[in-house]
């Protein structure tokens, strides 16, 4: 069935760059009821297709991640009963902070991606995000050039995410995607022009101005390049890398902005000191449960604000659901760079597995300084789903391709 697979492309694509006139701070709340809608809808069709064919293809092949996700539910679950709102721990609260609904949508894409992704169309999948890169870009440098009318920029650059930090992480998540396209270009015509929409695409990171887009950027390309394993490639990737990086420090040169000073710039740290020092008293008091998701915002509380999110998914996870919560979700990143492993070992297309998962490190490193409940989480959930799809030999339903 194609359907499915095309609604899990619009999820990629299309909910990344619907523009909606709204104030930074709530710019992504329409975003993530398009993504909650569209899962609904995708489930439903799913349910239909398996009781006009009693055919339903499972996770059977995953056992231990299966048993991970249930426990971490199970664990999400507590929390909601033992916390202090467990109404903002079930629905979510303004401004990214996410409940159990939003869990519960998320883990459903992700298994949904699983099913109905396969070899072939993980790479209609590849090519869905660099063209949405491109049209991302094009309106980012609409911004750049102050042509935009319809939001105001002041220096950093944020394309139709509203944020410049959720543009760059979209950005670095599509970068392995961009070399992946170059790599397997049939055509010299192709590769150059897959060649300038990554230089395009490195032009708009650096007019971010995000130092962890920079950061998940770098990492992931590093880890692409290593499995990759092609020296000649690297070595020419990286001189025109170097080369694209100085035309965007050019730019914003020319604007009078400085990325270095952007990037070593002083940061008033001390919400996060505020957390850290926290840290070991909230755990004692909330040792089994935790806080709860929404549970943050009421016990450190500092005038003039209040602090309802770490910028860091580890000390997140381990505050809102306790030691236990922490370890299965340390669990789950286990099973996960396992089962990553034996499809890199087992499958032909390792630049394939490669690609997939260098995009799946860059929201991860993202996540280490950033809220997680955002729009581009469906695309990490569909990227992560399509490496158990191919790696589960995924063939139910149709195949695209274009």
């Amino acid at each position: 069935m194609t359907s499915i697979f095309i609604l899990l492309l619009v999820t990629v694509a299309g909910v990344n760059l619907v523009f909606a006139p709204c104030t930074v701070a709530a710019y992504d709340v329409s975003k993530i009821v398009w993504v909650s809608i569209l899962v609904a809808v995708m489930l439903i069709v799913w349910c239909v297709q398996v009781l006009n064919t009693n055919r339903f293809c499972g996770f059977s092949k995953t056992k231990t991640l299966n048993l991970g996700l249930l426990a971490y539910i199970g664990i999400v679950i507590i929390s909601i009963v033992f916390s202090d709102d467990w109404v903002v721990n079930f629905v979510g609260f303004y401004k990214r902070q996410a409940g159990f609904i939003s869990l519960i949508v998320y883990i459903s894409l992700f298994i949904i991606s699983a099913n109905f992704i396969n070899r072939r169309n993980a790479q209609v999948l590849i090519s869905t995000l660099v063209w949405a890169a491109l049209a991302a870009c094009i309106y980012g440098l609409i911004q750049t050039f102050g042509l935009d009318s319809l939001t105001k920029v002041e220096g950093r650059i944020f394309s139709a995410f509203g944020n410049c930090v959720f543009y760059s992480a979209f950005l670095a998540m599509a970068m392995p995607c961009m070399y992946y396209k170059i790599f397997k270009a049939e055509t010299l015509a192709w590769r150059i022009a897959y060649g300038f929409i990554l230089a395009v695409l490195i032009i708009n990171m650096s007019n971010t101005q995000v130092r962890s887009g920079l950061i998940a950027a770098f990492v992931s390309s590093v880890i692409f390049f290593y499995f990759s394993k092609r020296i000649k490639n690297v070595l020419i990737a990286s001189v025109v890398g170097a080369g694209v990086i100085a035309l965007g420090f050019a730019i914003l040169h020319l604007q009078g902005i400085s990325l270095i000073e952007r990037i070593f710039c002083y940061t008033n740290y001390d919400d996060r000191i505020r957390i850290i020092v926290a840290l070991p008293e909230v755990i004692k008091n909330n040792f089994f449960t935790g806080v709860g998701s929404g549970g943050l915002r009421h016990i450190l509380v500092y005038k003039p604000h209040i602090i309802d999110n770490t910028h860091n998914v580890l000390t997140q996870q381990l505050i809102s659901y306790g030691v236990f919560g922490f370890g299965v979700y340390i669990y789950l990143i286990k099973c996960f760079c396992c089962d990553v492993w034996k499809s890199y070992k087992r499958e032909h297309d390792k630049l394939l597995i490669t690609t997939l998962f260098a995009g799946c490190v860059s929201f991860f490193i993202f996540l280490q300084f950033n809220p997680s409940h955002t729009a581009i989480t469906a695309t990490f959930c569909v990227l992560s789903g399509a490496i158990y799809g191919i790696k589960n030999n995924s063939e139910y339903g149709d195949i695209l391709s274009f």
